[in-house]
């Protein structure tokens, strides 16, 4: 059971869209990130500087550059 199922279906839909719950993209870079940071505690070793996911780029071009790019 979760919240979801608890909401109006306009507000779960918004919900959905917005946290991008539905977008594999979104869902690998999350458990890649999640990966990570399981074998980086596991193992005692740091998390890597760079990571295979870019998540801030993919936040800065769908919610920083696009909304510009689209309004134009």
């Amino acid at each position: 059971m979760s919240v979801v199922e608890h909401l109006n279906p306009a507000w779960t839909q918004a919900f959905m869209r917005r946290t991008r719950f539905m977008d594999s993209d979104f869902q690998g870079d999350v458990l890649t990130v999640i990966s990570m940071i399981s074998a980086s505690l596991r193992t005692g070793t740091p998390l890597p500087q760079t990571t295979p996911c870019p998540l801030v780029d993919r936040f800065m071009i769908r919610h920083v550059i696009l909304p510009y790019a689209s309004s134009t």
